[in-house]
Order: structure tokens, then sequence, then C-alpha cells
């Protein structure tokens, strides 16, 4: 097999999607994947500007890449760029060349781009699914311990940065083992996820309600200080008593013990936090629950 044989099965076959342009950045050549990559053929987008075919913009700042001014040799690597042709919308990393006068073994003599994309999609979505694994309680749907850690981190070093009024609260389901004994696991769970929706539909679009562990629960009230998560907490307390939480046709009455923790920029971080509001959440408990108690 000849040199030009050779090259031509590597274009034919290679993973990535490439693409030569003109200096009017009209598509002159694409390999079969880079036509898949637009839903259509290698021979319906030759000759037409690439514009027309394909768009391709920096997944953070959105700038159009296929406008990147290059000096002839220079190359400019792109990493999860939004590819959009055909109605497919991948993400993609790749590389943009602007190449010389002459170019390269004889192709392109009066210069022009090659663009090379890499469909990493699926990799991302990959991604995406196994951290929300790790960060996300699998029964609910909450973020875990782990994944509350992070966000509360998070907000201290913006606290500690430009100030703000917040609390964390630490939600303890009263005598949660009588569901368990009665109904097994299962109704346990069904009562959880209950517990969990209702939560949510308390919390304010900027708190972060999460399950730390089995009936232990937690809020991130960004909603205001400790004033306002206080009246947060009695409503939590008379919502919970009215609820009714039900398995296999038995109502289970429940009630709430609520630690409050203001976070401040003494704080020095997340887990001392989440230490003291359990603390003050299993004092409230200790006097026979259905009562917040606060820092």
């Amino acid at each position: 097999m000849n040199k030009a044989c050779l090259f031509s099965t590597i274009l034919q076959n290679i993973n990535e999607g490439i693409f030569a342009l003109d200096m009017q950045y009209r598509i002159v050549y694409s390999n079969p994947q880079g036509a898949r990559m637009c839903a259509s053929s290698e021979r319906s987008i030759a000759g037409r500007p690439a514009a027309q075919v394909f768009s391709l913009f920096d997944g953070k700042t959105l700038s159009n890449i296929l406008k990147k001014k290059l000096l002839p040799g220079r190359c400019f690597d792109f990493k999860d760029a939004v590819f959009k042709a055909g109605g497919n919308n991948l993400i993609v990393d790749g590389s943009i060349t602007a190449l010389s006068a002459g170019g390269s073994a004889g192709h392109q003599p009066g210069g022009g781009y090659v663009i090379i994309t890499r469909d990493v999609s699926e990799k991302k979505k990959l991604h995406a699914y196994l951290d929300y694994q790790v960060s996300h309680d699998t029964l609910t749907g909450l973020p875990n311990r782990e994944g509350f850690v992070v966000r509360l981190d998070d907000l201290l070093d913006t606290v500690k940065r430009s100030g703000g009024v917040h609390s964390l609260m630490q939600i303890n389901i009263d005598n949660f083992k009588r569901v368990t004994d009665e109904s097994g696991r299962a109704g346990a769970n069904a009562v959880l996820i209950q517990f969990a929706e209702m939560l949510k539909s308390l919390a304010g679009m900027k708190d972060i309600p999460a399950r730390l562990s089995s009936d232990i629960f937690a809020l991130l009230y960004n909603s205001g200080g400790s004033g306002e998560a206080a009246a947060l907490s009695e409503r939590i307390h008379e919502t919970v008593k009215n609820y009714k939480f039900a398995y296999d046709g038995k109502i289970y009455p429940l009630t709430v013990s609520i630690g409050i923790v203001p976070i401040t920029k003494k704080a020095a971080f997340a887990e001392g936090l989440l230490a003291e509001a359990e603390r003050i959440c299993a004092a409230a408990k200790k006097i026979g629950g259905d009562t917040t108690a606060a820092a």
C-alpha cells in the first residue's frame, strides 16, 4: 500500500471528524466521520460554506470558533465545544489549524484551515451521571451528605468573601424506627420519599434540601437569617404533623426535631457546621422532639 492510499484509509476510518476548508471557509473535504457528525454525506456538504453546514461554539464563552482568527501555521485547541449540525447537538474536543500557503503534502496550496472534532458527548453524559450518583441519594434524589458538604463549603467560601445571611438546618424524623418495624424497609423507603418531596415543596428556590443518612435530612437555607429560618422550621413542624404519610393503606403520623445554625464567616469548614447542627438537633430531640433548637 503506498503512502497516499494509506493516508486516505486512515482518514476514512479515523474516529475524529476532519474538515478541510479553503480561505473562504468553504468545505473542500470531510472524512466519513465528519459527515456523520453533520448528519449528512461527504458529497452533499462539499463546496458549501462551513457555517451553513455546522456551528461550532466555545462551550463557556459561546464565541464562534469558526470566526477564530489564526496566523498561518497556528493551531487553536478547544474543549467541550458545542457542535450543531443537521439536528445533532454534540459536545466535542478538537482543534482548528490555519495552513500555511502551500499547505501540507500538496493540499490547500492557497492556505486554508483544518478542523478536527472528536465527539465526547457520551463521555460527558457518563461523567455527569457518575457525578450525580456520587453526590445524590439514590432513594430520594436529594443531595447526599457528600454532595451537600461540597455545596456547603462553596457557600462558606462565598460568605467569607462577600458576606451574606444564611442558615443550616438539620431535620431528624422522630421515632422513625416505628415505620420500619411496622412496614419493613419498603414502607420506610416509601415514607422517606414522601418526606423528601414534602421538604422540597417547603424549600425556597435558593434553598438546598438534602438527605444526610437514613432519617436525617438537612436544609441549606439561603433565603434569610435565623429569624426567617425559625419561621420556616415552624412551617415544617406544622406541615409534617398534618401530612398523611402513608404506605399500604396505613397512615403514619410523624414529627421532627430541628437544629438551626447560622452560617457566618467564623465557620471554619462544612463538617464543623454539620457537627454543630447535629448537636443542637440532638438537644431538641432529647427534650421530646417535635421542636426546634437554635445556636
